[in-house]
């Protein structure tokens, strides 16, 4: 496994165990352990419970959770390691939000499940759609879960515009030199803001995690409820937020009673068609996907993101490992 992230320190023990029962040899190691001039790595070993340095041979295959590939900072691993086949072989941050978005809306079930949006080509379009669909998000095209994100509500006298701290109120002038310069670059889509709360009012969204198996399908491994602490800011998957989570048994029987094992079926069944659609349209490999997806008061789902780089496993570990280590044993 090429990794950097100290938080994958227990998916890293949960592929040790995995590689084992596979009767497969494992180890993880950084960027910077690579010494292709020599031809072995710094990598580290786990014995007898304790991960032990040691000089190892390349791999016969990578897990990459490093998915900088494309990236000029780690451009000498992936060329040290251009031979070795990769779990994922994307460039980093090759596909924007708006592009998974086309490419969703050409299946004819999925696109019921986006929610209105565009690409901003000036602040008009802002302006316009905020008046079509009243209040709206706008967030980067490019970047991870959440990130960057405000929502903008038109008010009688202006608009008020939220960040995960910070409530704004502004005139006309002032939210047009807000989203003047962003809006230039075009670097950033407008998405109707779709209300996903609980019953008693706590906004939540679903992660819903798919990994490749041994056979180069699909597996769901889980549908990860996360809900955030009561505020104005009503947008769950930001990272800068404070969020809490819970269990899908523990929502669902909340939230959907009598219904949950049908929705959850909703789910898998989307996660599943979303995953194919979107691997049949990148060229390149691609082992993992995360959607993040809101319910509606009327049971919709609807779809927020899709993210294909490094996506967080905690709690899921060794589910993701019993998956993943198969899969990159068929790439051998």
């Amino acid at each position: 496994m090429l990794t950097n992230d100290p938080n994958d320190k227990q998916l890293v023990n949960a592929c040790a165990y995995s590689a084992k029962w596979n009767n497969a040899a494992f180890y993880y190691f950084a960027p910077h352990d690579v010494h292709a001039e020599l031809r072995y790595i710094k990598g580290y070993v786990l014995e007898d419970g304790e991960w032990e340095a040691r000089y190892c041979p390349f791999p016969d295959v990578v897990y990459d959770r490093l998915k900088a590939r494309g990236n000029t900072n780690y451009s000498d691993v992936y060329e040290a390691l251009r031979h070795i086949p990769f779990t994922d072989e994307r460039n980093v941050g090759s596909f924007s939000k708006n592009e998974i978005f086309e490419i969703l809306q050409n299946h004819a079930e999925l696109s019921s499940h986006l929610i209105p949006h565009t690409a901003v080509e000036n602040g008009g379009e802002i302006l316009a759609f905020i008046d079509t669909y009243g209040t709206s998000i706008i967030k980067p095209s490019i970047g991870p879960f959440g990130s960057g994100i405000i929502v903008v509500q038109r008010e009688q006298e202006g608009f008020s515009v939220k960040t995960h701290e910070l409530v704004h109120q502004m005139n006309g002038e002032e939210f047009g030199q807000l989203i003047s310069m962003p809006a230039a670059q075009k670097g950033l889509i407008i998405q109707k803001f779709v209300r996903s709360e609980t019953r008693n009012g706590l906004p939540y969204h679903i992660r819903l995690h798919l990994v490749r198996n041994g056979s180069g399908e699909w597996s769901f491994i889980s549908a990860f409820p996360f809900l955030f602490t009561p505020s104005e800011y009503k947008v769950v998957n930001d990272a800068g937020s404070l969020r809490a989570f819970t269990t899908w048994d523990c929502l669902s029987h909340h939230e959907f009673p009598n219904k949950e094992e049908v929705m959850l079926m909703r789910l898998e069944r989307m996660a599943s068609m979303t995953a194919d659609h979107i691997a049949g349209h990148v060229k390149e490999r691609i082992c993992e996907l995360a959607i993040d997806v809101g319910i509606d008061s009327l049971g919709e789902i609807w779809i927020f993101e899709v993210n294909m780089n490094k996506i967080d496993s905690t709690h899921r570990e060794f589910e993701v490992a019993q998956h993943m280590i198969p899969f990159a044993l068929s790439l051998r």
